[in-house]
């Protein structure tokens, strides 16, 4: 989340790598066994563990999402990343992190039995039925995220930003949420779309981030997952 991202790039500005950041286009994630593949624009990149911001970045993502999804890899766009990763930038203005459910363990698992028609006519029963976000559950696993002992980092604070339906087609269902987050006194709106499909028996969860700035960037957002699920589809 951008306010996040902020904070945790000022807590580690002293210690980030000056590095160029070179454009990507293919990008791999592993899940067990399987193995898929992503294409995006040439402008984004892939967040790396050998870079200090990228790894203080990437363990608040598996600290956030712990016993609750495993974190195959995220990427942003090149700018933001190369100007965080160099201690100059405060925040990130879009990113995608793949995510696959993990069922209360740290991995996650292929579910045996589990179709495509399943999974999206289950999803969308409970998506259209209200899916119970607890903001306060939320709050208290960011700031635990963190890094830094108490008193050394600021407060956040999550606002109700429950998944809403948005579309479903053959292969992937999709839904949105509005972020209300705050940083100590300063606050924002982050938009997310999430689109959850079936690629071998694994769940797979693509959530894209962005600023919001009213319903276009929900579309915009969306359109940018479809391609992305579709790509997932030729893989399942």
């Amino acid at each position: 989340m951008r306010s996040c991202l902020r904070v945790t790039a000022l807590i580690i500005a002293a210690h980030t790598l000056i590095s160029e950041v070179a454009s990507a286009k293919t990008f791999t994630f592993s899940v067990g066994v399987t193995t898929i593949t992503l294409e995006a624009d040439e402008k984004y990149c892939r967040f790396d563990t050998k870079y200090v911001f990228d790894k203080a970045w990437l363990d608040f993502q598996v600290q956030v999402n712990k016993n609750s999804n495993e974190v195959l890899g995220a990427y942003t766009l090149c700018e933001d990343l190369g100007s965080l990763r160099e201690g100059l930038g405060q925040s990130l203005n879009e990113w995608t992190v793949i995510l696959a459910p993990s069922q209360g363990k740290e991995k996650s698992a292929p579910i045996a039995g589990l179709t495509t028609e399943i999974l999206l006519n289950t999803l969308e029963k409970q998506f259209k039925k209200g899916v119970e976000f607890d903001s306060s559950e939320v709050t208290k696993r960011l700031n635990e995220a963190l890094p830094g002992g108490e008193g050394s980092k600021p407060r956040l604070t999550v606002g109700d930003a429950t998944p809403r339906f948005l579309a479903k087609d053959d292969t992937t269902i999709y839904a949105s949420m509005i972020l209300d987050i705050s940083v100590d006194e300063d606050k924002t709106k982050i938009a997310s779309v999430i689109g959850m499909s079936l690629v071998k028996q694994h769940v797979i969860t693509l959530n894209v981030f962005k600023r919001y700035q009213g319903q276009k960037t929900i579309e915009a957002l969306l359109n940018e997952n479809k391609k992305l699920a579709s790509q997932l589809a030729t893989q399942s």
